[in-house]
């Protein structure tokens, strides 16, 4: 799948400062949201909009950041398109990368790479994605991140989702495992979460998880392979199935991709191009 940036109607342009950011929209209207041609340190939030589109650039989040949230998505109507952005989460904040709360909203995420999330059960539960308000689909072509919380996460949802496409994907769970009490300790893990009882529609296409050493491949995704939960995933070989959740259909590898990551830190951030639009 090859996703194209939706077409923009006499489109608003705004140039967001190298801090945290609070854009508000128009519904009805479209937008072009043009990062710094440096990191930016600091949380963005885009709030209403029609069709959307950011291409390129870099955020962190910083300690202190209030939002704990490197992209938050919200009330959005049309297209939201992100492509060709490094979420470089090593500034020292717990937080997520790309939130969404935008049922209204289809969400495109392409050629993204997320490195350095980190987050813990008592504090900040941080996800490399997280539709929690909902999204009316949440597409992702070209996405590889880097955790020591949780990758892709469907549970705790305030809003509807309608479909999920994960294709050329790579989550690789880092950091040493926190044990903090209960068999699967403080700090996550799951790299993929989707509770028995979603429906969404949701489908893979190569996409590999890595998880921590300590927890192996059963517990790469939630449910967890072969459990006593009442939806169990299956484990077969490197391959995670889901056939207790109707919904889910496809599998996920538990590896490496055999060429690796899909999205490379050079091929990402500052100065990304995409042809036939710049993200400057």
């Amino acid at each position: 799948m090859d996703l194209l940036p939706p077409q923009l109607e006499e489109p608003v342009v705004v140039r967001l400062e190298a801090k945290s950011t609070v854009t508000r929209m128009e519904p009805e209207k479209d937008y072009v949201i043009m990062l710094p041609d440096r990191l930016k340190n600091g949380s963005t939030t885009l709030i209403g909009g029609r069709n959307i589109v950011v291409i390129g650039g870099a955020i962190s989040v910083p300690e202190g950041d209030r939002m704990k949230r490197a992209l938050y998505i919200k009330d959005a109507t049309g297209t939201v398109h992100v492509e060709g952005i490094h979420f470089q989460m090593s500034g020292g904040s717990e937080a997520d990368a790309i939130v969404i709360a935008a049922p209204k909203a289809t969400v495109q995420i392409g050629n993204v790479r997320i490195d350095g999330v980190h987050g813990f059960q008592q504090t900040w539960h941080a996800d490399a994605v997280q539709p929690w308000g909902g999204v009316k689909a949440l597409l992702i072509d070209g996405l590889t991140a880097t955790t020591a919380y949780q990758g892709i996460q469907l549970s705790g949802l305030t809003g509807p989702i309608g479909r999920i496409a994960i294709s050329r994907a790579n989550i690789t769970g880092e950091g040493r495992q926190i044990w903090t009490g209960g068999r699967l300790g403080g700090n996550g893990g799951y790299l993929f979460w989707a509770p028995c009882d979603i429906d969404a529609r949701v489908t893979f296409d190569q996409f590999y998880v890595q998880p921590r050493q300590e927890r192996g491949p059963r517990l790469a995704v939630y449910p967890p392979a072969n459990d006593s939960t009442r939806c169990p995933s299956v484990l077969k070989g490197n391959s995670v199935s889901f056939p207790k959740q109707p919904t889910i259909s496809g599998s996920i590898t538990v590896g490496a991709p055999p060429r690796g990551d899909f999205v490379k830190a050079n091929d990402v951030g500052v100065g990304y191009r995409r042809e036939g639009v710049s993200s400057r």
